[in-house]
């Protein structure tokens, strides 16, 4: 029993030697790549939005407006648009979360709503090479560049919601005014900024979830901020740490606000209807229950 145990010991020494060098030769290796704007990106991420910040207003050249004529996601026809966005017209903010197949895992972003019928989303995402496939792994060892996606809401959600199958929820976030107001500019200027100064994405603490919650505690009132949790590293429970913080509020449990916030099916008979893309938003957002004004 005895020289068993001392073999599996062995074994289990070897087992954890190689384990620590792999990731010590992982780590060496990417901390000495340099995060860059030139690499051979895929056809959804070549083109970074151009973001011009006003004092009262925003202009955003290339906003990603891609078209899904099938149901292959392959077959995407390339389309951009420019728009200009006042800062006094934002109406709601709207948080997305699209979870994974894989536990603790989602994608979340931000959806924009402007008095004007305007609708403008925002997606923290890994920036894909060509062949390249997200592992959040190796996103703890800056093997991916970071990409703020400026997005019309119709795109991202065809995509997620549309063509994909994981679920999706959307919420409204409980915000004034002034704090609408902030988050845009907030969170367009971080945008400008990492298109022009690149940098990594890391799982841990620059991924969609934590840069969104950076976003709303830098903007909110020192009462207001939601600091952070373990539901921001795992975004599959941030919804529910986002209502834990009084950011979402329907008057409804957690539970069903969950439920009756999932939209894959509108997203899905928005698309049967072939409505436009503001038609489109207003038509996922109808029964919503709203009890989010602060």
């Amino acid at each position: 029993m005895l020289k068993h145990n001392t073999i599996f010991l062995k074994i289990f020494k070897l087992i954890l030697i190689v384990g620590l060098v792999i990731v010590v030769h992982q780590i060496t290796l990417e901390a000495l790549t340099i995060p860059s704007n030139d690499r051979n990106w895929i056809l959804d991420q070549k083109v970074l939005a151009q973001i011009e910040l006003g004092a009262s207003s925003v202009s955003i050249t290339d906003i990603k407006n891609f078209i899904y004529p099938t149901d292959n996601i392959k077959d995407r026809l390339p389309e951009y648009i420019t728009e200009t966005f006042d800062y006094d017209k934002v109406k709601n903010v709207w948080y997305f979360q699209n979870d994974f197949t894989y536990p603790l895992g989602a994608h979340t972003f931000l959806t924009f709503e402007f008095e004007d019928d305007k609708y403008l989303s925002v997606s923290v995402e890994i920036r894909k090479e060509i062949g390249e496939t997200y592992n959040p792994f190796s996103g703890l060892f800056n093997h991916y560049e970071l990409h703020y996606m400026i997005v019309n809401e119709k795109d991202i959600l065809t995509l997620r919601a549309g063509l994909e199958t994981e679920p999706i929820y959307m919420y409204k976030i409980k915000l004034n005014k002034d704090e609408k107001k902030e988050l845009l500019r907030h969170v367009l200027t971080r945008a400008d900024a990492v298109n022009k100064n690149p940098e990594f994405y890391n799982t841990y603490n620059n991924s969609c979830t934590t840069n969104i919650v950076d976003h709303l505690n830098t903007v909110l009132h020192e009462s207001r901020k939601p600091g952070t949790g373990w539901q921001v590293k795992f975004p599959k429970y941030s919804d529910q740490f986002l209502f834990s913080k009084n950011l979402i509020d329907t008057g409804l449990t957690f539970e069903e606000i969950r439920q009756s916030s999932k939209i894959n099916f509108k997203v899905r008979e928005a698309l049967r209807n072939n409505l436009k893309s503001v038609d489109f938003s207003k038509f996922i957002r109808n029964n919503y229950v709203d009890n989010t004004q602060v």
